[in-house]
């Protein structure tokens, strides 16, 4: 039986703090990368959502940096790793699970996508041009209201959308 066969599939959900530069998140995230492949694990999905506005506060810190790392390795890594992560100060929170067989991982952009499809259809239901449920969940089914022109290439940096999306959160609030 081969080594590889004894490995196991996570993933991690990272928050970073905010009081980062962006390329400081990124540096943190690769130290941890290179943690993972110095123990002989094998990274298989690798995504920077950026910088995002929290659901709540989580300490003291309203946003942070998310990242997603699905790898495989051996078990008995884990635990040490996790008490890396809770002992490093620049991961507000992290999340280790072991997803389900034939999982595939959700990208940042495709969560900016339903994001922005829900909030446009709240706006919608406020506004009372919409009155049933519906649900968006490919690209291509999302109103062409919330799309941008070449949104592939859009220049936005995740921080300036997050503030589009504070703003959008905040006027459908009144606040």
């Amino acid at each position: 039986m081969s080594h590889d066969t004894l490995n196991r599939i996570y993933e991690l959900m990272l928050i970073l703090s905010p009081e980062l530069s962006e390329a400081d998140a990124r540096k943190e995230v690769s130290l941890l990368v290179k943690e993972i492949e110095e123990a002989k694990g094998k990274i298989t999905f690798d995504d920077f959502w950026g910088k995002r506005k929290l659901a709540f506060l989580i300490k003291r810190q309203d946003h942070g940096y998310y990242h997603v790392l699905n790898f495989e390795i051996d078990p008995d890594f884990i635990l040490d790793f996790e008490r890396d992560l809770r002992l490093n100060k620049a991961v507000l929170r992290h999340l280790v699970t072991l997803p389900p067989t034939n999982y595939k991982p959700i990208t940042g952009a495709e969560v900016l996508t339903e994001e922005d499809a829900y909030f446009t259809e709240m706006r919608m239901k406020k506004s009372g041009g919409m009155k049933r449920k519906t649900f968006v969940k490919k690209k291509e089914e999302v109103p062409a209201a919330i799309l941008h022109d070449d949104e592939e290439e859009s220049s936005d940096t995740a921080e300036e959308r997050a503030k589009k999306l504070d703003k959008i959160l905040s006027d459908d609030l009144n606040i």
